[in-house]
């Protein structure tokens, strides 16, 4: 049976908003979510699309090819649930995996500036390096194993700027990657959930799952971070989604010089 979420999962999902301008002042905002990994002794690396921080990732027009991100105004919960905002320097260093395809971005210790109710630079909600599942955990994963993400997509309570969680099941099978209209599409994995704007950067957790006296029991984990939902032929949301993995994250903080714990 597959246990319950940790109770913090929902708030580890940060809301994000990316502004950009070219050089005659047009502007544009891009809002998705993100979430923190804890690195160091009190550094962390925040993660979330690299289509959310890069208006011409990927865009064969080059529309924004000279859009130039200006702020990156990132919102989260306190631990008395109270909301506290802080914004990146937008020239902080975004890492990215070294497979272009893998839709994933990366802000190791940018220098922060804080907003509104933040007193001092405290994350409230984060994920330990030991969180985050490495490379056999997440092949072990079945197709219709249990997943969620949590996250701000466009229906979230914009009232009082609380996240949802989603749940679903995993589609593809994870020991290989899963491809995008016949593409090659980086280290992703499909799963059967609903995931629309907004929603892209969430962090995806494969929950607890135990059997008594049988194998295939596992600790819960993170295992990736959402990117997007696949289009029917009509346009409309075909109803599955997909994820990168989790050890794409991994890597990017290994490269930056990030100690990762051996997880066994």
């Amino acid at each position: 049976m597959f246990s319950d979420l940790p109770k913090e999962f929902l708030y580890s999902a940060y809301k994000v908003v990316a502004s950009f301008a070219d050089e005659i002042g047009t502007t544009k905002a891009v809002q998705g979510t993100a979430f923190v990994v804890a690195v160091g002794v009190e550094g962390f690396a925040l993660v979330t699309n690299r289509h959310v921080i890069d208006l011409a990732y990927k865009d064969s027009t080059s529309k924004y090819k000279s859009f130039k991100l200006v702020r990156v105004l990132v919102t989260g919960r306190r631990d008395d649930d109270s909301i506290y905002r802080f914004a990146l320097d937008p020239d902080a260093v975004i890492s990215v995996p070294k497979d272009p395809l893998d839709d994933v971005a990366v802000i190791i210790n940018p220098r922060c500036e804080p907003v509104e109710n933040m007193a001092s630079l405290k994350i409230f909600y984060h994920y330990a390096l030991e969180d985050l599942a490495d490379d056999g955990y997440v092949r072990a994963l079945k197709p219709f194993d249990v997943v969620a993400f949590a996250g701000f997509p466009n229906e979230h309570d914009k009232l009082s700027e609380r996240p949802l969680v989603r749940g679903g099941r995993i589609a593809s099978d994870p020991r290989f990657e899963f491809s995008l209209n016949s593409k090659p599409a980086g280290h992703c994995i499909a799963y059967e959930v609903f995931s629309h704007g907004g929603a892209s950067g969430s962090p995806v957790y494969a929950p607890a799952k135990r059997f008594m006296g049988k194998d295939g029991s596992r600790i819960g984990k993170l295992v990736g971070i959402n990117a997007g939902h696949l289009q029917a032929d009509l346009g409309q949301h075909s109803g599955l989604s997909y994820f990168y993995r989790s050890t794409v994250i991994l890597d990017v903080l290994k490269a930056n010089g990030v100690t990762v714990p051996q997880m066994a």
